[in-house]
């Protein structure tokens, strides 16, 4: 079973073609999806992404008592 720490580091990957969200980004761990940037935030680091922009997300914190989309707290790093 995948289990995320603080201080991992998850990668960003857009999915234009999601057919619920096109500005979805899912966050990756050594290449298994873990989860999504929520929709009510993805709209600014989706256009960067969208530019080649460099993004990492660090984790902050994980709460495993939390429902499962509120776990992973992250911080999002990038470059210009």
């Amino acid at each position: 079973m995948l289990r995320l720490q603080d201080g991992d580091i998850l990668d960003l990957k857009r999915e234009r073609k999601n057919r619920f969200d096109s500005r979805a980004i899912a966050l990756v761990y050594k290449g298994t999806k873990v989860g999504f940037v929520p929709r009510h935030e993805n709209g600014v680091i989706s256009s960067l992404l969208d530019q080649n922009v460099q993004i990492s997300a660090y984790v902050l914190h994980v709460d495993y008592d939390s429902p499962t989309w509120e776990r992973v707290f992250v911080e999002l790093r990038g470059s210009l």
